[in-house]
């Protein structure tokens, strides 16, 4: 797999998009689904690192996340998304953003990733990274205040150590779970704490 025309192709395609509208994520996903899992999870997770209002779109797209990580976990390379994600429509600025962070997460793989430690990204250690992206991605869910970046970043990280075959870079991914785990725990218990306080 050339990651170089992968990044290509994100720039391209958020380049070709309209200065304003919408765009419905099943459109934005087409583009990519000549590709692996670790693609479309790289794409479903990039949301989570970024600011919105109303529903943060980390929670709207961790279902996605969860589904990849299950795919993984069950051995399959495809998945089908639920409706209500493949429906939902992103302001062309978003889906921008979301595909030039995507292309920069390309360009900084190729300067730091290569294939090593293979055996780390494939058979019973995917599956092991599958359950590490459904955790990541339930506590992407959980309304925990400032609990989205790091697990979503986590997800983005084990997706490239997939992607290019890199069993540090999925090393590193794991890490960034388990401080995913911990510091979404004490957010969570944080926030709790305050809101018996208030009331």
């Amino acid at each position: 797999m050339n990651m170089k025309l992968l990044s290509q192709a994100a720039v391209a395609q958020a380049k070709n998009l309209p200065s304003k509208g919408t765009i419905r994520v099943q459109s934005l996903l087409e583009s990519h689904s000549g590709e692996v899992l670790g693609t479309m999870l790289l794409l479903v997770s990039i949301p989570g690192l970024l600011p919105s209002t109303g529903i943060p779109l980390g929670s709207l797209f961790s279902p996605a996340m969860f589904l990849v990580g299950l795919a993984w976990v069950m051995g399959k390379h495809q998945v089908k998304l639920p409706r209500k994600v493949n429906d939902y429509e992103l302001k062309t600025e978003t889906a921008r953003s979301i595909l030039l962070k995507m292309a920069k997460a390309y360009q900084y793989a190729e300067k730091l990733c290569k294939p090593r430690q293979v055996n780390l990204t494939k058979g019973l250690s995917l599956r092991i990274i599958g359950a590490a992206v459904m955790l990541n991605a339930f506590i992407v869910f959980l309304p925990i205040p400032f609990g989205n970046t790091l697990p979503a970043l986590a997800n983005i990280v084990l997706a490239l150590g997939v992607l290019f075959r890199d069993g540090i870079t999925v090393i590193i991914g794991h890490l960034l779970t388990l401080s995913s785990i911990i510091i979404g725990t004490i957010l969570g218990i944080t926030a709790l704490w305050a809101i018996q306080k208030l009331f």
